[in-house]
């Protein structure tokens, strides 16, 4: 549904949150758009089909369509846009818009109350409750994290009891009972935030997939698995290593970030709308790798004590060489080896180079979009206050 027909569906004080000024002596709704396009909207809302006019910029065209959210499938055969706007950015933008969740509560049970409860939860600009829920979640996240870090540190750690097997002494060590108990609370405080969003939502199916609700979902289920044998699976060995595992799990948390942070946000958005660069350089660098390592291995292989004992060895080397970090552990010793190396080094430049300026307009432009809608989003709230 376009945003002209959501908006005649509506009543006046969810106008008004769309609209950008409303004049009371005419009751006229007023949208700081273009007024040349909106003709070309009025008339996509009558006769169902979207007719282009040719002189109209295909960009501001895309844009103001964006914004009256008529997609490119409503365009009349007559006039299909030139421009192509790929799958993947309507996928991105759609993916920024997510936290509104469209019309999820229309027709739903305590409409009104879940839509409250719900921006309460995701969007931290509705108020000063919100704002504070949001500052408790963040707390909770890096006092997380930092429990975390300073349990790996020997001064944060006591010895529970030493093992004897086959004659070597095994000391087990136990996290400080302080972080364990900082541990609980955000475990508790996390369980009960992720089910309370799972229970105001309505989209049950949509919310378990979204990538923060999914490394929710798991930390969650991987702390509860903790507690419920944090006594008993010490003893067995192969479990050992799957509470380890679960351990690890707990720096995702780290992610839940990007649910307050637009940078964070439009970097998950970059990425999904990126896929195809990033799927070129993996090609690109994968290419030159075997190329280049196959090389090396041949060129260094009859040297004494060299460390290029297989093309697996030289790949590695390669992958250290082409991205510019050098640890300098493998050095080729002949002159065609130094040559290999220098082609490579200079290749490695060249092929990272073309799909990540792709990778950073990507970025700049979600990211320019995101601070774009915010401010409208703010500019329609403070009139649905005026004119409420």
């Amino acid at each position: 549904m376009s945003l002209l027909a959501q908006f005649c569906r509506q009543t006046h004080t969810e106008r008004l949150e769309y609209c950008d000024g409303f004049i009371s002596e005419t009751q006229e709704y007023f949208f700081e758009r273009s007024g040349r396009i909106f003709e070309l909207v009025y008339d996509f809302l009558t006769t169902g089909h979207f007719h282009r006019q040719g002189e109209i910029c295909h960009e501001r065209l895309i844009k103001e369509l964006d914004f009256w959210r008529i997609k490119k499938s409503f365009f009349a055969p007559c006039c299909m846009p030139l421009i192509d706007v790929s799958e993947d950015e309507e996928d991105g933008q759609n993916y920024i818009k997510s936290i509104e969740y469209g019309d999820q509560f229309e027709g739903v049970c305590w409409a009104a109350q879940r839509r409250k409860l719900w921006a309460f939860m995701e969007d931290p600009s509705t108020g000063t409750l919100a704002k504070a829920f949001a500052i408790i979640s963040i707390t909770m996240v890096m006092a997380s994290v930092t429990g975390m870090i300073l349990g790996s540190l020997p001064e944060f750690q006591t010895i529970t009891h030493q093992d004897e097997t086959n004659g070597r002494k095994e000391t087990v060590f136990r996290t400080h009972s302080g972080l364990e108990y900082l541990e609980l609370v955000c475990v508790i405080w996390f369980t009960v935030e992720y089910f309370a969003r799972f229970l105001v939502c309505t989209t049950k199916n949509r919310f378990i997939r979204e990538p923060l609700n999914v490394i929710d979902s798991h930390t969650v289920y991987f702390d509860i698995f903790k507690g419920l044998g944090a006594h008993t699976i010490g003893e067995f060995r192969g479990l050992a290593m799957v509470m380890r595992v679960v351990r690890i799990m707990r720096v995702a948390r780290i992610f839940k970030l990007a649910r307050y942070s637009s940078g964070l946000k439009s970097f998950g958005v970059t990425v999904k709308t990126s896929l195809a660069e990033l799927s070129m350089l993996f090609l690109f660098l994968l290419t030159a790798i075997i190329f280049f390592s196959t090389l090396m291995y041949f060129a260094e292989r009859d040297e004494p004590n060299t460390k290029f004992r297989s093309i697996a060895h030289a790949g590695w080397w390669c992958i250290v060489t082409m991205t510019t970090v050098g640890y300098g552990d493998y050095c080729p010793q002949t002159f065609a080896g130094k040559v290999i190396a220098s082609f490579a080094s200079i290749s490695g430049v060249l092929v990272l180079a073309f799909p990540i300026t792709m990778i950073v307009e990507n970025f700049s432009r979600t990211y320019d979009t995101e601070k774009s809608e915010f401010k409208t989003v703010q500019r329609r709230r403070r009139l649905a206050k005026i004119y409420g």
